[in-house]
Parts: C-alpha cells; sequence; structure tokens
C-alpha cells in the first residue's frame, strides 16, 4: 500500500519518506514527523524540554538518522 499525502510517500509499514527518497537513513521529512510526535508524547512546550525530547528521539532514530539535523528540527518545533 503506497498513499501519496502532498510531497510525502506513506508506505506500508507507515513510516514516511520524502517523495523519490531511498530509504537510507531517515530524510528531514520524516524525521519532522517524528520529532513532532515525539513533543507530543512528552508534553514539551518550551526549550526548557528540548532535554526531555532528544532523550526519547536519540534512543528511537539513533544510527539511522542524523541527530544534528534531529537537535535542529527540535529546536524549530519549540520555538
Amino acid at each position: 500500500l503506497t498513499i501519496y499525502d502532498g510531497d510525502v510517500l506513506i508506505l506500508k509499514n507507515n513510516s514516511a519518506l520524502p517523495e523519490g527518497g531511498t530509504g537510507i537513513g531517515r530524510g528531514e521529512t520524516e524525521v519532522k514527523l517524528k520529532v513532532q510526535e515525539t513533543i507530543k508524547e512528552t508534553s514539551a512546550s518550551s526549550m526548557q524540554d528540548i532535554g526531555k525530547v532528544m532523550g526519547v528521539l536519540k534512543s528511537s532514530l539513533a544510527g539511522s538518522a542524523d541527530m544534528g539535523m534531529v537537535s535542529k528540527i527540535v529546536k524549530e518545533e519549540l520555538s
């Protein structure tokens, strides 16, 4: 099952990759979705919560995403 949602490709296993993504590593769109989900799950609401959010994301994304990009997206979402 493949569904296009704007410029995001939703794959059968509910992972999201930018359209045309290779599936190697995690793209920015997928990371942004994961960050938004984690912010909701942790009830983070300000930059003071960045450690809580990054702690959760580090354990779930380590090795599959550029943590520098993850940090940048978390900061953008919490500002």
